[in-house]
């Protein structure tokens, strides 16, 4: 889970690239274990403090300073271990696509976002809701490098979709100019996105990161007890900003479907499904021996078990 942590630290103390001595590995193995512990009490939803973490790894408090400079370097490391997990979640759902297809992956992408923030509610707050480090430290670590690499995932496939003419221009007449002004002098390294794909792509992110975040710190239980149809909802809103088809993509990640404009599964469905002769009535599939409904009503698709 921390081998980004590992390759930091033989890094850090061998510059040259010969192998690590045993010293080294036994430096590098403690501070994965000192990891795991603060990891643990995120998920806790403890503090992570020195001695809590010290006591975990069975060392004193001073003792765990000789392995991280302090409180703030703590929490770096420990951030950019975990934007190194989340990365890695996100790059198995896009690579799990075809390449040429670049709106399914963008989509898995989200899903996978989601699908991490929900599993590591209190991880995902360290990281998006909460300040990681004092503010002299926010241009620079691990965690300021990680997240960069995090956010340039979404930003690659923006440029791509740019690039094949996936994404029509959108009109800025009626955008504030002040807003268009901070997104010119606003730096996006190692992607080079036209300021009209830069204010799409901040508009989308700022939908995906906050319906994300209203669902994995529970504000939607007052309303939802299952936030995937309106998170689904929240896509279909996005692709239709980006000119792209309205589609439902299902978490196992199989093929687009046509998202309707309701998920509800009811026992039985006296919806219609279209044909080109009118609408034609259509048992729904709880019924036994009919065909799977595609009416309005039902979205009960045949999906693989």
């Amino acid at each position: 889970m921390f081998t980004m942590l590992s390759v930091v630290s033989l890094v850090n103390s061998d510059q040259d690239g010969s192998v690590p001595t045993r010293r080294e590995r036994a430096r590098a193995q403690t501070r994965s274990e000192i990891l795991v512990a603060a990891r643990d009490l995120v998920r806790q939803g403890e503090e992570i403090n020195m001695r809590a973490v010290a006591r975990a790894v069975g060392m004193t408090a001073p003792g765990l300073y000789r392995y991280v400079d302090g409180h703030d370097d703590l929490l770096d490391l420990l951030g950019g271990s975990l934007y190194e997990e989340l990365i890695d979640d996100l790059v198995r759902a896009r690579d799990a696509l075809d390449p040429s297809d670049l709106t399914a992956r963008l989509i898995a992408m989200a899903h996978a976002f989601r699908g991490w923030a929900l599993a590591h509610r209190h991880e995902y707050g360290l990281l998006f809701a909460s300040p990681l480090m004092t503010a002299a430290h926010t241009n620079t670590g691990c965690t300021h490098e990680a997240g960069m690499r995090f956010g340039a995932l979404f930003a690659e496939v923006f440029a791509a979709m740019w690039e094949a003419g996936i994404i029509p221009p959108p009109d800025l007449d009626e955008v504030d100019p002040e807003l268009l002004r901070q997104l010119e002098d606003s730096e996006m390294k190692g992607f080079h996105l036209p300021l009209p794909v830069r204010y799409l792509y901040i508009r989308q992110w700022s939908r995906l990161y906050g319906m994300v975040t209203l669902e994995a710190f529970g504000q939607l239980h007052w309303a939802l007890e299952d936030s995937l149809g309106l998170f689904e909802a929240m896509l279909d809103d996005c692709a239709a900003e980006l000119g792209l088809p309205r589609t439902y993509y299902h978490q196992g990640w199989l093929p687009p479907r046509p998202l309707f404009s309701r998920r509800a599964r009811p026992r039985g469905c006296s919806g219609r499904t279209a044909s080109p002769g009118g609408c034609t009535p259509i048992r729904c599939s709880s019924s036994a021996g009919s065909a799977p409904c595609s009416c309005r009503r039902c979205t009960r698709w045949p999906w693989p078990a």
